[in-house]
């Protein structure tokens, strides 16, 4: 889903500059359905920006609340547009390849959380991703 204002118009009511990569970046966010790593993001950018500049972008991106991070792994993080339903993830242990979930059935368990906690007075956010095997990397595995 495109966000109902431009990119350049979003970085700006968020409080940032416009500058051609964010704004590439939010676009490349924007188009597509699924949380993208650093290097596809370089890519669909479609801009000759090195991968510190998509770093420091999505740093920027994400402190200001248009980007959120979705750390699945400990090698790499990958983003996606924040402005999204709230959802969850399958991700491959095999390739990293990553499905959104969009059924959340946690808010109970929130809860539950909460009130056994000693020291939190509230839940503002929750992440919660599933892992397992793609199919592509189970027929791979079956056929070695």
């Amino acid at each position: 889903m495109a966000p109902a204002r431009d990119s350049s118009s979003l970085l700006r009511e968020a409080g940032l500059r416009a500058t051609a990569a964010r704004v590439a970046l939010l676009n490349a966010l924007c188009a597509t359905h699924k949380p993208l790593k650093a290097a596809e993001l370089r890519r669909s950018a479609g801009r000759g920006m090195d991968l510190v500049t998509v770093y420091r972008a999505m740093d920027a991106l994400e402190k200001a609340g248009l980007a959120k991070r979705i750390g699945v792994d400990r090698t790499s993080a990958s983003w996606e547009f924040a402005h999204r339903a709230h959802h969850h993830h399958l991700v491959c242990r095999g390739c990293g390849e990553l499905e959104d979930v969009g059924e959340c059935a946690v808010e109970g368990l929130e809860k539950r959380v909460l009130g056994k906690s000693k020291r939190f007075a509230s839940v503002s956010d929750h992440s919660l991703e599933f892992f397992g095997t793609c199919r592509d990397c189970a027929s791979a595995a079956r056929a070695a």
